[in-house]
């Protein structure tokens, strides 16, 4: 196993994982935060929560 001791062999497995790790964080990177208004605090991205729904829970904000 001589191979794995000389410097080049090293140094290339070296920059290949960094290579690797760079290339894995960015593929697993997290979504964009969605766009939202300030002071808009009620997001209903799936779409489940009705419009009196919405009105109530910034009422309830408001107070």
């Amino acid at each position: 196993m001589k191979f794995f001791q000389k410097r080049a062999v090293a140094l290339a497995v070296l920059l290949l994982a960094i290579v690797g790790s760079i290339a894995w964080g960015q593929y697993k990177k997290p979504a964009p935060l969605p766009k939202v208004k300030y002071e808009s605090w009620v997001y209903d991205g799936a779409g489940l929560l009705s419009a009196g729904t919405k009105r109530t829970v910034e009422q309830y904000n408001d107070k």
